[in-house]
């Protein structure tokens, strides 16, 4: 339908109404006698009806003669179901036949044109009820009887919100109620958005492709993906090819506007595309049937974990998967976006941008122009790759940032304080990490071995023995990002909340390739027991879910645990390496000391780094709580660090570990 037909169309209409109109103001005036002048102001009058119909207020001296010439009028102008027109259209969106479209224009007039309000007022007999009522319309239609049904559920005006049914403020027969059309039909009558305020905020309108066929569409169809974007870029693409709008809402925000947001659907020839979250599968369940088989197209969106889509099953439905794009339509998506901002960068930082960050296309475009408005004139393009590959790795991340934290360490592999045998097994994790596209894509020992693209590695060792720190260098070394799982936030009392918790995390960590690493590896990975009640049931299950999740996981998975010996067995066969972290030496100690005070802080040239070394048998973690307390301590009586500090933080580290010490234990 083309906007520029509606005012031609309504003028047509206006000719019907006007016509029965007046006929119906023949036959009332056939009947009664006119009212009184004392009545004035509280009536409408002849005259001004007169004057409004364009008529000179003398009836013929036959007013059957004329009435049944308006009433053959009448018949010529009735508008019907067309092929074409707005008429045309309202009829094939709503699935209306001529006696619903005639009808639902005149609960449409007085909002097309106010001349009618006073119309209806006049033909009523009531100047306060100025929308046609129930038996106004039965005379002006000279409905034989199937009128009521049309306006009453579970008929198509009613049922689908076309028309609302206003009930009297005093009780009165059906026949006295108005009627009224709903805002959305009046709003595509007019050509105007399609909006209602208690849904417009929330609502994101994708139009359809010009000149697109509309194709018989799914009743509904579930779109699952782990990315947002991902799903909506899908579902646009499936609205699209079937020459529809897409209508996207939350499902919250759609329930409770269920008929709204269904009739302006219709009238768009849109899908709708609601965006669930998870929660109680039966309060689902009685949200899709507010919205599902109500002759619009349904998308539902969820992630793949979703309880939800389990509860699908009963319900005919497709599925439609999002996946990102291919590393190839990624680069083109780059490329068009760059483009688009007036910049071009080399096909190699471009290849390089797609292949780290499978983002979809919404996220490429934004990441695109967030790097071109941070582009200075004089900028080259060394500053613009890194640009582009920060808003990459920030969008990229966003995921599983709410899973996880971002470890931000500055370090380096000579900041690392280990012996030989432990550095040297270090730097082939790194290694491994950087190289092993090559190993298992390049050289196919993926598809041979039939195991993902993963590597998993246990760092085990005492607490402080520096496992968090060298996991942070061996990601910094392969140019990778890593976060830190919070078991907190994973591990769940309730049955099944751990494994869609865990699997969250590896999905997300997928889509940004990121290092993933599980510190205090042993509260989550302890050692299956025998079953002896149902909460040992769990437990194994849980163990089982993640040993699966790490063969399937395709990234980089560092574990970390002070307790090796409590880990499954099962997950010492899974690990591509196994790197322990002993305690350091008395020449590693001393470097440790050494390498705890910064250059700035001020000290005296009593420390002994040496003796310290020799004579306290402590990790990395415990030096640098010992150090800071010794800081704290100097700080505060505004002195140089001296030994004493660092003997009586000491003595207080040991402590709090349970061992009563005084300084006398460490006289020199």
């Amino acid at each position: 339908m083309k906007r520029e037909e509606l005012p031609q169309a309504v003028d047509v209409w206006r000719r019907w109404l006007d016509t029965l109109v007046e006929r119906e103001m023949l036959r009332l005036r056939s009947r009664y006698a006119p009212s009184l002048d004392e009545w004035r102001g509280l009536h409408v009058t002849h005259a001004f009806v007169d004057a409004l119909l364009g008529a000179d207020g003398e009836p013929d001296a036959d007013d059957a003669q004329q009435i049944d010439a308006l009433t053959a009028q009448a018949c010529h102008l009735a508008p019907a179901v067309s092929a074409e027109g707005v008429g045309a259209a309202l009829a094939a969106r709503l699935q209306l036949d001529d006696g619903d479209l005639a009808l639902l224009l005149l609960a449409l007039a007085p909002d097309l044109d106010p001349r009618y309000e006073a119309f209806y007022a006049y033909l009523n007999d009531d100047i306060s009820r100025r929308l046609v009522t129930v038996d106004l319309a039965r005379r002006l239609l000279d409905d034989v009887g199937d009128l009521l049904a049309r306006v009453s559920p579970p008929s198509r005006l009613v049922d689908a919100g076309v028309l609302e049914v206003l009930e009297p403020p005093e009780p009165r027969s059906r026949w006295r109620r108005e009627l009224r059309a709903r805002e959305p039909v009046l709003q595509f009558a007019l050509g105007l958005p399609l909006a209602d305020p208690a849904w417009q905020r929330d609502a994101q309108w994708t139009a359809a492709p010009a000149g697109a066929e509309r194709t018989a569409a799914e009743p509904l169809v579930h779109v699952h993906g782990d990315d947002p974007e991902d799903r909506r870029e899908a579902a646009a693409a499936w609205a699209a090819a079937r020459g529809l709008a897409l209508l996207r809402m939350p499902l919250p925000v759609a329930t409770a506007h269920a008929r709204s947001l269904l009739l302006s659907a219709r009238l768009a020839d849109a899908a709708l595309m609601v965006e669930a979250e998870d929660g109680p599968a039966p309060a689902l369940l009685r949200d899709l049937e507010a919205l599902a088989g109500r002759g619009v197209p349904l998308l539902l969106s969820t992630e793949p974990s979703s309880p939800s889509a389990a509860w699908l099953a009963a319900w005919p439905h497709l599925r439609l998967s999002a996946e990102p794009p291919a590393p190839e339509a990624r680069q083109a998506l780059w490329q068009q976006s760059l483009a688009r901002q007036g910049l071009a960068i080399d096909e190699g930082t471009l290849a390089s941008l797609a292949a780290r960050h499978p983002l979809p296309a919404a996220r490429i475009r934004a990441a695109a122009a967030s790097a071109a408005w941070a582009l200075l004139p004089d900028d080259d393009a060394a500053t613009l790759a890194a640009l582009l590959e920060d808003e990459a790795q920030a969008r990229a991340h966003q995921a599983l940032s709410r899973v996880a934290r971002r470890v931000e360490r500055q370090h380096g592999w000579s900041d690392l304080v280990l012996n030989e045998v432990t550095l040297r097994q270090l730097r082939e994790v790194a290694d491994a990490v950087r190289v092993r596209d090559r190993v298992y894509g390049d050289w196919g020992l993926g598809a041979r071995s039939g195991r993902s693209a993963g590597l998993t590695a246990l760092f085990c060792g005492a607490s402080g023995t520096g496992k968090t720190m060298a996991a942070a260098v061996v990601a910094a070394a392969a140019g990778l990002p890593m976060y830190r799982v919070d078991l907190a936030a994973v591990v769940s009392k309730y049955i099944g909340e751990t494994e869609q918790n865990l699997d969250r995390v590896f999905r997300a960590a997928e889509r940004s390739s990121a290092v993933l690493l599980f510190d205090e590896a042993d509260a989550l990975l302890g050692r299956r027991s025998e079953v002896k009640d149902a909460h040992d049931r769990y437990a194994n299950l849980e163990v089982a879910y993640l040993l699966q999740k790490l063969e399937e996981h395709a990234g980089v998975v560092l574990l970390a645990s002070n307790l090796p010996k409590n880990l499954d067995s099962a997950f010492a066969r899974r690990m591509h390496y196994t790197v322990e972290f002993a305690r350091p030496a008395s020449p590693l100690r001393e470097r440790l000391w050494r390498g705890m005070l910064p250059p700035a802080l001020p000290r005296s040239d009593d420390i002994d780094f040496a003796w310290l070394a020799e004579r306290f048998e402590v990790t990395g973690g415990e030096i640098q709580a010992a150090t800071l307390d010794a800081a704290f301590l100097a700080a505060a009586a505004d002195e140089p660090l001296g030994m004493r500090h660092l003997l009586h933080a000491l003595a207080r580290r040991q402590a709090q570990q349970g061992q009563s010490v005084g300084h006398g234990r460490y006289a020199r």
